[in-house]
């Protein structure tokens, strides 16, 4: 029998091994009551200004705070990136927390968040999400 490897990555759970199965931590009733973490790291295109990100940041934490669900806003720069096993390919991070999935997925259409993406888009490159349960034990 070969070993199973399990990785939690947004908010799926994988477990690679031992027939390739793929579940779903949503569909485990033990998460239902956990906030949703969602962290998106952004790579910003090169020589946009300090106070440009600043306004990012200062308009995204107000205006996404408003969006129904929302538990937490917080945008800030990278902290570090010298150890291999950091991911280096982003300048700022946003951390929110969600009351459930479901805000979540409502928060990805609200009309806040379209508008917010639409006014900021052409500041960054690219954008790599995670989305993940906390511990509902806590």
């Amino acid at each position: 029998m070969k070993p199973s490897v399990v990785f939690m990555f947004g908010a799926t759970l994988l477990s690679l091994g031992g027939g390739d199965r793929i579940e779903i931590a949503q569909s485990n009733p033990e998460f239902r009551d956990s906030l949703v973490r969602h962290i998106v790291l952004v790579d910003l295109k090169s020589k946009v200004p300090n106070s440009q990100i600043e306004e990012l940041f200062e308009t995204g934490e107000v205006q996404l705070a408003k969006i129904p669900g929302v538990v937490t806003v917080d945008f800030g720069r990278k902290a570090r990136g010298d150890r291999p096993v950091h991911i280096s390919d982003y300048d700022i991070a946003v951390y929110m927390e969600f009351e459930s999935l479901e805000d979540l997925d409502r928060y990805q259409s609200h009309p806040i968040h379209q508008e917010f993406l639409k006014d900021n888009q052409h500041l960054w490159n690219g954008l790599q999400v995670l989305d993940f349960y906390g511990n509902p034990s806590l």
